[in-house]
């Protein structure tokens, strides 16, 4: 007869079994499904460990993103400054084109005129169709009520590496 230990996928098998016989719940009835149930932890595992890694590497090349989306803005800057000390609104050099455009962009100076105005013509077109998550929990969070609006559970998976297990997952 096999013991629980020949269960244990592969790359958990070097893992203290008593800590891991505890997350997976040897001693209830589900757990005594035998070959089936391992070979859903090791789909498990299998994921999880593909996740984990996947999401590591979505964390580094998004920084790596970030650092050359922040050099590529400091270098518009330095362009754009370097050009209008030289009175240019378009160069060409080392065979590209440089031009400095302009762009409108509104901001908002007075809410409360904007709010007026928006409630008087009835000009929700002027404002995203969204609203603040965090000031409707807070209301729902404490009782409050908003109208028009419905809290909807989303599932979503958190992991983390645990510490107790040597960092493997």
């Amino acid at each position: 007869m096999r013991g629980r230990e020949d269960y244990l996928p592969n790359g958990l098998a070097k893992l203290d079994f008593l800590s891991y016989s505890a997350r997976v719940g040897w001693d209830s009835p589900a757990a005594h499904n035998g070959a089936k149930r391992m070979s859903d932890l090791e789909q498990l595992q299998t994921t999880l460990v593909y996740l984990h890694a996947t999401q590591a590497e979505f964390d580094r090349l998004n920084a790596k993103a970030l650092k050359l989306k922040t050099d590529i803005r400091h270098s518009e800057l330095k362009a754009m400054q370097i050009m209008n000390e030289m009175g240019l609104s378009y160069v060409g050099i080392a065979g590209l084109l440089a031009k400095i455009k302009s762009t409108t962009q509104y901001n908002v100076k007075d809410w409360q005129k904007l709010y007026a105005l928006i409630k008087r013509d009835d000009a929700f077109e002027l404002l995203h169709k969204r609203i603040s998550s965090t000031a409707v929990r807070e209301r729902f969070k404490h009782g409050g009520f908003v109208e028009g609006v419905e809290p909807v559970e989303v599932p979503s998976l958190v992991l983390t590496l645990d510490g107790s297990m040597g960092g493997a997952l």
